[in-house]
């Protein structure tokens, strides 16, 4: 991620009126994220930040992921979030690729980690952006908020879940 984020931070300075930057984020390193989130900030100028919407089978909702979305809140950081395919969902449907379906479902269930695991709630500095029009979340949403009428859900998001998504 460091060398990929120097080259790219370097393609800006040299071109600043053609590219802007989102610095990438090692997701599972968490240290190695805080380092980079430091760097970025603090010497590359980044716009903001990108992550993936799953790493391995472990959504951005994930305990032990907190420390990087507090220190990105801290910093009222951009955050895109692009769409991968969790392992459990490769090869469902064969001969179907993943960008035609597995993309928009997976960026729904990241959103659904952030908002269920109060992530959204806890950081709400930080102003995400989903690929591709947040994936299902417009169509599901009131679905997804039907879960805040059981209390262990409606904890991790006191303000709601339809405020926390929007």
């Amino acid at each position: 991620a460091r060398r990929c984020n120097d080259f790219t931070a370097d393609l800006v300075r040299r071109h600043p009126s053609r590219f802007g930057m989102f610095a990438a984020l090692a997701l599972p390193d968490v240290e190695g994220c805080l380092a980079e989130i430091r760097h970025g900030c603090e010497q590359l100028s980044t716009d903001g930040f990108c992550l993936m919407s799953v790493y391995g089978d472990r959504y951005p909702g994930d305990p032990a992921f907190a420390p990087v979305f507090d220190e990105l809140n801290r910093r009222r950081a951009v955050v895109f979030v692009h769409p991968t395919v969790s392992g459990a969902c490769r090869g469902l449907l064969p001969g179907i690729p993943a960008s035609t379906l597995e993309f928009p479902l997976d960026t729904t269930r990241a959103v659904m980690s952030l908002l269920y695991s109060g992530t959204l709630s806890r950081c709400p500095d930080i102003r995400f952006i989903f690929s591709h029009a947040g994936g299902a979340t417009p169509f599901l949403a009131h679905r997804m908020c039907r879960l805040e009428a059981q209390e262990e859900f409606a904890r991790l998001i006191p303000e709601g879940a339809m405020a926390a998504l929007t």
